[in-house]
């Protein structure tokens, strides 16, 4: 999967200021077709276009795919079949020209579905729930995909196979618990054969005792987990938070198989650091919270937050947060460049 930071300036500027509001997530391929999508409710739909909208959805997912002069908007027909849709995140694999949709359905209160289809040629797999249930909450759903996986050999050796898995993280609550929750996709021509769910914090492999939080600490922000995709193309890397410790944790995550078994399995994880509550303060509640990785050998990430107006940003380098601050958006500094000034910052530390 190709993801460049530019498609994302082209999609503000192609699609005016509403899209900086609603678009979820962007997506270029490597022959150029750019797909963006976002959640837009039924009644903004008919406002739109002036006609009756047949859905029993109260919001529902729009799909763009933009090729050279082309544009084309589609409806997500998963996402029709009623209930609130929301979070849409877009992964594709380039062996397969296969785009995939992974997003949260609201069926009513108190539940919730994480679900996903496929997009080839024209043409929609059906909707498959990978995660669900009534009573427990998820938000903030991100979704990558990679290729291969570890395969151990009976002689203790190992090497690297193809394997097609998406790895999705969020965040769950049920009753009085809340944590960062991990599952692991086996693909296969846009359907699942298998899934594997954990709580992130398994695959920390430190104990840690809880650390006091500063006065006013607003903990909201532990809610939305980090994930980047690694250049070997066969692990991922999961930046988040413990609800019950107070501290951020990174974890390797790599698939493996094993030669007696032939099944791909989700392995101890590998702790790659554990650091403070961050100090980053969000602007408003409507604000989401995103990360900038340039460099993954440096290893500095900058998470930050904007609402239109401002830019708050926490880095994290040599295994503390070295610096927080904001930037005001203005006719001098537009949100992509205050975001190029992060990037370029990371990249260089």
């Amino acid at each position: 999967m190709k993801r460049i930071a530019l498609a994302l300036a082209f999609v503000l500027v192609a699609f005016g200021a509403q899209a900086q509001l609603r678009v979820s997530d962007v997506l270029l391929t490597d022959d150029g077709t750019l797909f963006t999508i976002e959640r837009v409710t039924k009644s903004d739909l008919e406002a739109e276009s002036g006609a009756p909208v047949e859905t029993t959805s109260s919001s529902v997912l729009r799909l763009r795919v933009q090729r050279e002069e082309s544009l084309e908007t589609i409806l997500v027909p998963g996402s029709l079949n009623g209930g609130s849709h929301i979070e849409p995140t877009l992964a594709w694999d380039s062996n397969d020209n296969r785009l995939y949709v992974f997003w949260q359905r609201m069926p009513g209160i108190g539940s919730s579905e994480l679900l996903f289809a496929s997009f080839k040629d024209g043409n929609w797999t059906a909707v498959e729930a990978f995660d669900g249930g009534n009573w427990r909450t998820r938000f903030n759903l991100k979704v990558t995909i990679t290729r291969f996986a570890e395969h151990r050999l009976e002689d203790g050796t190992v090497e690297s196979r193809p394997a097609l898995i998406a790895h999705a993280i969020w965040w769950e609550q049920w009753g009085e618990h809340e944590a960062a929750r991990y599952a692991m996709l086996e693909l296969e021509q846009g359907s699942v054969r298998r899934v594997q769910i954990r709580d992130l914090a398994e695959f920390h492999d430190r104990y840690s005792p809880p650390t006091e939080l500063p006065a006013g600490y607003d903990k909201s922000v532990f809610r939305t987990p980090f994930l980047f995709d690694m250049p070997d193309g066969d692990s991922i890397e999961v930046l988040f938070a413990n609800w019950y410790t107070n501290r951020y944790q990174l974890v390797n995550i790599r698939p493996v198989t094993d030669e007696k078994e032939g099944v791909l399995t989700i392995p101890t994880g590998v702790t790659r650091g554990e650091f403070d509550p961050s100090p980053i303060k969000v602007p408003d509640t409507n604000a989401a919270l995103k990360a900038i990785r340039p460099n993954v050998i440096s290893g500095t990430i900058t998470i930050y937050a904007h609402n239109g107006e401002t830019v708050n940003y926490a880095e994290l380098c040599r295994g503390r947060w070295a610096t927080s601050g904001s930037l005001k958006i203005n006719g001098a500094t537009t949100l992509e460049t205050a975001l190029e000034a992060l990037r370029k910052r990371a990249s260089q530390r």
